[in-house]
């Protein structure tokens, strides 16, 4: 299976938002280059599972943006979700929402909410620098976004 289209436009201005979102709200997790890997301790002491490498994705564009915006939870790992009305009837997640499940059994929020807009700029930065370079943009384009700057 190929990577996922890119799920907004991609220019230079989309990917690098992406980028900074990324480096902001992923990479703990998913590490620097998506490989993924790195182990989060939560607030009780227990760590989760190491968070699954980006670069072997196989989800479509539509799945990765339901998996940010409305997270993922397992009894060994958690993938938050970003959007601030994941789980509500103005955006359920697969069909359900905060009415269908409870809160023990919904990921939880992290960090400052993103718009939609910015969710599709995370998953076309993942979708283009670290699943399929080639389906994104021009290689010199590509290759002056990589070399940074970084978001600190």
């Amino acid at each position: 299976m190929g990577a996922p289209e890119n799920p907004t436009e991609s220019d230079e201005a989309s990917i690098q938002r992406g980028a900074e979102l990324y480096a902001i709200n992923c990479q703990m997790c998913h590490g620097f280059d998506g490989t993924g890997g790195n182990q989060v301790m939560m607030d009780d002491g227990r760590f989760l599972d190491p968070a699954p490498p980006l670069t072997k994705s196989t989800m479509t564009t539509e799945e990765m943006i339901d998996i940010v915006t409305c997270g993922k939870l397992t009894d060994t790992n958690i993938m938050p979700s970003f959007h601030e009305q994941a789980w509500t009837p103005e955006r359920p997640c697969w069909g359900k929402t905060e009415a269908d499940i409870p809160a023990e059994k919904r990921p939880p929020p992290w960090g400052v909410p993103l718009y939609p807009d910015e969710i599709e700029a995370v998953v076309g930065w993942v979708t283009c620098m670290l699943v399929s370079a080639a389906s994104c943009m021009k290689r010199s384009t590509r290759a002056e976004l990589c070399s940074g700057p970084w978001p600190s």
